[in-house]
């Protein structure tokens, strides 16, 4: 049991920090949009949010990989430690703002922090990792794949849930998005060329991430067996 206080500890640590220097990318797209242009900023804006979406996802495969040795719920305080660091980050970044650019923390702000942190972390973690512990796993927890095509494998299939669900789950926010934008802006002719620009551009990070994200689940479960079960079976 002591064992396990350290591999954890190192958890929250790495994804504490990642978060840390994660949230410089709100006050910097921010920099960069008065300074340069808007559009340079928007990419480095989107750039810093899929590094941190994909932060999520390797820990959800670090999740997957401690269902192997039946450790269900370490696996639960990982994602409960990466939603907590996605919080410390997102709050960070507005700190940030309010230091650097004088920008107030409202109550509104606070609650829209609260709802993408639910809208971005957990309803994506949870069920994701759930519906993949459930179908897939719980049946079959100890499947090794020999690469990332073994989908007879459990945790490959996990990972395709996961990565398809995360998918669907922005795909429909960002069509929302961009539907209420275009009404916003008296339909798409009377936008100008950086808003027509921006709104197409969004929507390459949804299929970037979900694509790239299933490997990194694969391998984010293979590095945290490799880094954890010096721990785990010392225990035993």
């Amino acid at each position: 049991m002591k064992k396990r206080i350290p591999l954890l500890l190192l958890s929250a640590g790495i994804l504490f920090l990642a978060q840390l220097l994660l949230s410089f990318g709100t006050p910097l797209a921010w920099l960069l949009s008065v300074e340069v242009h808007e559009v340079i900023a928007f990419l480095v804006l989107r750039l810093f949010e899929a590094a941190g979406l994909l932060l999520l996802l390797a820990t959800l495969g670090a999740a997957f990989g401690a269902v192997r040795e039946g450790k269900l719920g370490h696996s639960v305080l990982l994602l409960m430690l990466a939603v907590g660091a996605h919080f410390f980050g997102t709050v960070l970044a507005l700190l940030w703002q309010a230091i650097f650019f004088r920008q107030t923390i409202t109550s509104e702000a606070l609650a829209l922090l609260l709802g993408g942190v639910v809208d971005s972390s957990i309803l994506p973690l949870f069920v994701s990792f759930l519906l993949g512990y459930g179908i897939f796993l719980k049946k079959a927890p100890t499947d090794e794949p020999r690469d990332f095509r073994d989908t007879a494998a459990s945790p490959v299939k996990a990972a395709i849930l996961a990565s398809s669900l995360i998918f669907g789950y922005r795909f429909l926010g960002q069509v929302i998005y961009a539907v209420d934008f275009v009404k916003d802006s008296f339909g798409f002719t009377f936008m100008k060329t950086t808003e027509k620009l921006t709104l197409l551009l969004d929507f390459i990070p949804v299929f970037a991430v979900s694509a790239a994200g299933y490997f990194l689940m694969l391998w984010a479960r293979r590095a945290y067996l490799g880094l954890a079960l010096p721990y785990w079976h010392k225990e035993k």
